[in-house]
């Protein structure tokens, strides 16, 4: 003999979210369809309620505050990383633009534009890094200096933003 099945609230159809909410210490069970709970999630968490269940923008603020940490940390480690010191594709930007896709592909079943967004920054990065050529320059030592100050300068804008924001 089987259990009957829950159906949503909302809906009707087979509930698959069961959530308990505890208001004024009474505490109740919610049966929702995955659908259902995805858009009332979205709903009151600032995202496009229905639809493609993807918040409906990017946090500026936290999105310059990855590209400035990603390009402070890239200047830092030139030496290391070896931007520039050999033509072609190598290793260390194909490992970067791999870390890259995972970011996004994960960002993206997290459903957050704003890690998708520095993902395809740091892809980007990766793909160019030959041409950034920070390690193998005489002149790199100001051009790292520069990419630590342009990465420091956006971490605290977007500190700012974010702070903010909220």
């Amino acid at each position: 003999m089987s259990e009957p099945q829950t159906v949503c609230e909302k809906c009707r159809a087979p509930a698959r979210v069961h959530r308990s909410i505890q208001v004024n210490g009474v505490t109740s069970i919610r049966h929702l369809c995955l659908e259902c709970a995805d858009a009332e999630w979205m709903g009151s968490h600032g995202g496009a309620a229905g639809g493609s269940g993807l918040p409906d923008r990017v946090e500026l603020g936290a999105v310059l505050t990855g590209v400035g940490a990603l390009i402070a940390a890239a200047s830092i480690s030139a030496q290391v990383l070896a931007f520039g010191h050999s033509a072609g594709f190598g290793w260390r930007q194909m490992a970067g633009v791999g870390v890259a896709i995972l970011l996004v592909l994960v960002a993206a079943l997290f459903r957050s534009l704003t890690l998708v967004a520095i993902g395809v920054v740091l892809g980007l990065m990766c793909l160019v890094g030959d041409d950034l050529a920070f390690a193998s320059a005489a002149h790199a030592v100001w051009q790292r200096a520069a990419g630590c100050l342009l990465g420091i300068v956006l971490l605290l804008v977007g500190g700012i933003l974010t702070r903010r924001n909220r």
